[in-house]
């Protein structure tokens, strides 16, 4: 399950073919530049045309009292779903 050290409480999972991914990490070299909040990144392992699946999960360790926005950007293959109005 992937999560932040500066975010306790927080985790994602993927899961495919209903089962959870195996999570590899990145090597540093193809992180390219340093992402502007934190962010953690993983490999999963997969199959072709698998069908999968994200959880976010958030539990009482979760400071929600923080004073800063609690959203969630979703990006795929470089596209933001969310949009800041």
């Amino acid at each position: 399950m992937a999560a932040l050290d500066s975010y306790p409480g927080i985790g994602v999972m993927v899961r495919v073919r209903g089962r959870m991914a195996a999570e590899y990490p990145v090597p540093a070299s193809q992180l390219g530049r340093t992402p502007i909040c934190p962010s953690t990144h993983a490999y999963i392992e997969s199959f072709d045309d698998a069908e999968f699946s994200v959880s976010l999960a958030v539990d009482e360790l979760y400071d929600f009292a923080r004073d800063e926005d609690h959203r969630l950007p979703i990006v795929e293959k470089g596209r933001l779903f969310y949009k800041r109005s």
